[in-house]
């Protein structure tokens, strides 16, 4: 028996499948990242092979498939490099847009 996200996928076209992608998983990596990417470092190989699972789940991809191309596809970066764009965008909003940070 196929697990359900196996079964799910092929009912589903690609566009609803990116659409998932983007309104479930992609704001949990991108929540909190400035921080939890400057934690230890054996937690966030565990979370970029199962993003690394799930975008290979979704675009029905086999494991083979390297992981450049999932993510080409999703016009998404992978776990290190969000890190570095929220640091990015964080100081920006720092210099140029102090009133839309929030206050502390």
């Amino acid at each position: 028996m196929l697990p359900f996200s196996i079964k799910i996928r092929t009912k589903l076209t690609t566009d609803i499948r990116r659409m998932i992608y983007f309104a479930f998983v992609h704001p949990l990596l991108l929540y909190g990242i400035e921080i939890y990417a400057n934690t230890t470092k054996n937690h966030l190989p565990k979370l970029i092979k199962l993003n690394n699972k799930l975008l290979r789940v979704l675009q029905q991809k086999t494991s083979r498939t390297h992981t450049v191309f999932l993510y080409r596809t999703y016009h998404t970066l992978i776990a290190q490099l969000l890190h570095n764009y929220q640091i990015l965008v964080f100081m920006h909003k720092y210099v140029h847009r102090r009133h839309q940070l929030p206050p502390g």
